[in-house]
């Protein structure tokens, strides 16, 4: 290679990394490694942030749809936490089948066939174990921090 092609060359190449640079700055603001550096740091950095608010966001707005689904089974049936819901639904199977068998005599079992004291008797003594066990699960959570007070409307 000669003198002359290898200065041509150099000037060739020296012309494109300034034409990169120039465009780098226009575009960016900035030509320089440092700077450019710094920039996509400061910008990751940023991403990260936001991406981690996001998160937050979507996991508060799940946690409120389950307290409100809480809430709702609280206020509907007494009790919210799936001990207790799984245990009244396994009571109340339990009674189902007990009265089923009582009227399997009968063309069409009814709870009526059960004294009226005894209907309300073991739902309500149920139904007040789950208000009290959900009552002491509430208080220790928010004894702990894991939620936050529950105020209730008098």
């Amino acid at each position: 290679m000669s003198h002359q092609h290898m200065i041509e060359s150099l000037e060739a190449q020296l012309s494109a990394l300034n034409a990169e640079r120039q465009r780098l700055q226009t575009e960016i603001g900035c030509s320089d490694a440092k700077g450019i550096i710094t920039m996509v740091r400061s910008m990751e950095s940023q991403l990260c942030a936001l991406y981690e608010q996001n998160h937050v966001h979507d996991l508060e707005e799940q946690l409120g749809q389950h307290y409100l689904e809480l809430t709702l089974l609280q206020d509907e049936l007494g009790c919210s936490d799936a001990d207790s819901v799984i245990n009244m639904i396994r009571s109340l199977e339990a009674q189902l089948c007990a009265l089923y068998k009582q009227g399997a005599g009968s063309t069409q079992p009814t709870i009526d066939s059960v004294p009226v004291g005894q209907q309300t008797e073991n739902l309500s003594d149920v139904l007040q174990s789950f208000k009290d066990r959900l009552s002491s699960l509430t208080h220790d959570m928010e004894s702990r921090g894991s939620i936050s007070p529950v105020v209730t409307a008098a």
